[in-house]
């Protein structure tokens, strides 16, 4: 059996990697090092008041109306995010599904519904 020179199989891998990935159609790797962001939609908020949600404890965004939402904070490639509401509005009781996860692109599906008390 005939060996190759170990310069030659060097001068080969970069070649033979991305032959690889382009077969697997690996699209992560065009993500990695992204950021996205973190939002969906309030629901059921009465008119005149608001609600302040967190993202993973920091990012704060009052929203003052139904309707979609985005945070401005970013989270990167693979981060984790876990929006929480800091502050009900003051006649309702608002939840959030779809409230944690790890972001691989842009998060849309939070919910955060609010019923009357």
């Amino acid at each position: 059996m005939k060996r190759l020179p170990i310069a030659r199989v060097l001068r080969c891998l970069p070649a033979v990697l991305c032959a690889l990935l382009g077969a697997c159609n690996a699209s992560f790797v065009s993500d990695f090092g992204s950021n996205f962001s973190i939002g969906g939609t309030v629901s059921g908020l009465p008119g005149g008041q608001s609600i302040v949600l967190l993202n993973n404890g920091r990012d704060s965004l009052t929203i003052a109306s139904n309707g979609a939402f985005v945070f401005g904070g970013l989270v990167p490639f693979n981060g984790s995010y876990l929006v929480t509401i800091s502050a009900q509005p003051a006649s309702a009781n608002c939840a959030v599904a779809n409230a944690s996860g790890t972001a691989t692109n842009d998060v849309t599906n939070v919910l955060v519904t609010c019923q009357p008390r």
